[in-house]
């Protein structure tokens, strides 16, 4: 039996050593979260019109979220340098190479959902511009028909006028268009249609001449006007990149009065791309509560604490271990203070994964720092997870070990009293 010992002895070992060198070699806290945002949130920075009331954004994606993932993990240095709350190396560490990840991911969608917004107004507004035309060379010769009949019997469908939103949506995209130019294209779609339907017979366009041309202007500017797309000078921002500057008003309107003006101001080497990122790394450790640094404080004081705490113990069962397995009493000793430590392994390891997992999530939903999250799954692990599992051996080691040590007692109480 004192054989049978010594080799379980040295599994004890074995695990104690791995504890030990886990404790300083696997990173202290590693975090991921896979967050949703809301689509139908997001497409609220575009502006409305008349023409996007109806329009469907979570059927346009396929999806009503999404994804994005964070990813950090946290050695025994960054766990000190947490221990002093210095916001700025939390920050840097648990924040912004995240949130830059976040502007990446989004950036496909938001584009995606402002285009289709901006071009279906655009696709409408020609619609609408053509109905309205076509209505009125009917009223003038007494027709019973509509615009409506009209385009039905020349078969000139959304498609038709989807190509004619397409020659608006690049004009007005070439970054030198002008209210003035695209009023002009947006006229001769206009007069294009009506010729085409004078052609077939269906009207007579007699009475459309470029006295109209002003009423067409003043449609396309309220509506530019409601897409926000109209500087000074009556120039036209380029659309491809009017996502970015949608999302940088509003992150402006939220941030303005909470930190210095100057910082909400863009800067001339930045693109829109790079000026929203600034932004919303601004706008995420602003609103940032300080209870998040409060708890990564106490989380990191708390594990930095266990990696000396939980080191001592497992050295000590180590040592313990050693020195029994080469003496007459082979038998290791494990104690309370272990199987305590134990527990509070696996409350940090396994415990806090579950809590992360299905908890946490939960408190992070509730919580208005980001108003257009609307799915989280957290799943933070510490270096007491790996802890864990060798504890959880040795737990289920114990077992056996100690119907094998009470037979070499027996065995060796036998011996010295035959001896």
């Amino acid at each position: 039996m004192r054989i049978a010992v010594k080799v379980l002895n040295l599994v004890i070992i074995a695990v104690s050593l791995a504890a030990i060198v886990c404790l300083f070699v696997v990173k202290a806290f590693t975090f991921y979260a896979n967050i949703g945002l809301d689509v139908n949130k997001v497409s609220e920075f575009v502006p409305k019109t008349d023409y996007t009331d109806n329009i469907d954004i979570s059927k346009l994606i396929g999806t009503d979220k999404i994804h994005f993932e964070i990813e950090f993990e946290m050695s025994i240095f960054d766990l000190n340098s947490a221990l002093s709350k210095n916001k700025e190396k939390i920050d840097e560490k648990l924040l912004k190479n995240n949130i830059n990840q976040i502007v990446e991911t989004v950036q496909e969608p938001i584009d995606l959902i402002t285009e289709y917004m901006i071009r279906t107004t655009m696709r409408e507004l020609v619609k609408n511009e053509v109905s309205k035309q076509i209505d009125k060379c009917l009223a003038d010769v007494g027709s019973p028909s509509t615009a409506a009949d009209v385009l039905d019997d020349l078969g000139l469908t959304d498609q038709y006028f989807a190509s004619f939103a397409d020659k608006l949506y690049d004009a007005g995209n070439s970054g030198t268009a002008t209210v003035e130019s695209l009023s002009q294209l947006l006229y001769q779609q206009v007069d294009e249609t009506l010729a085409l339907a004078e052609d077939a017979g269906q009207i007579d366009t007699s009475g459309f001449d470029e006295t109209q041309k002003e009423a067409i202007k003043n449609a396309l500017i309220d509506v530019f006007n409601q897409l926000d797309l109209v500087e000074s000078g009556g120039h036209v921002k380029k659309i491809g990149q009017i996502a970015y500057i949608y999302f940088a008003k509003f992150l402006v309107e939220q941030l303005d009065g909470k930190v210095d003006s100057s910082e909400l101001q863009k800067k001339s080497t930045e693109d829109e791309v790079e000026y929203v990122d600034r932004l919303l790394n601004i706008y995420i450790i602003t609103f940032m509560p300080d209870g998040f640094y409060q708890i990564v404080s106490y989380v990191s004081l708390g594990l930095f604490i266990g990696i000396f705490v939980f080191g001592a113990i497992w050295l000590i069962l180590l040592l313990i271990t050693i020195i029994r397995t080469v003496s007459k009493k082979c038998w290791t000793i494990f104690g309370p203070w272990f199987w305590l430590a134990g527990s509070l392994q696996l409350f940090l390891g396994i415990g806090l994964t579950i809590f992360g997992k299905f908890i946490l999530p939960k408190i992070v939903s509730s919580v208005d720092v980001i108003p257009f999250i609307n799915y989280v799954v957290m799943v933070p692990r510490t270096y007491a997870l790996t802890l864990s599992i060798l504890y959880l051996i040795i737990l289920a080691i114990r077992i056996p070990y100690g119907f094998i040590k009470n037979d070499a007692k027996t065995e060796l109480i036998e011996k010295e009293i035959r001896g």
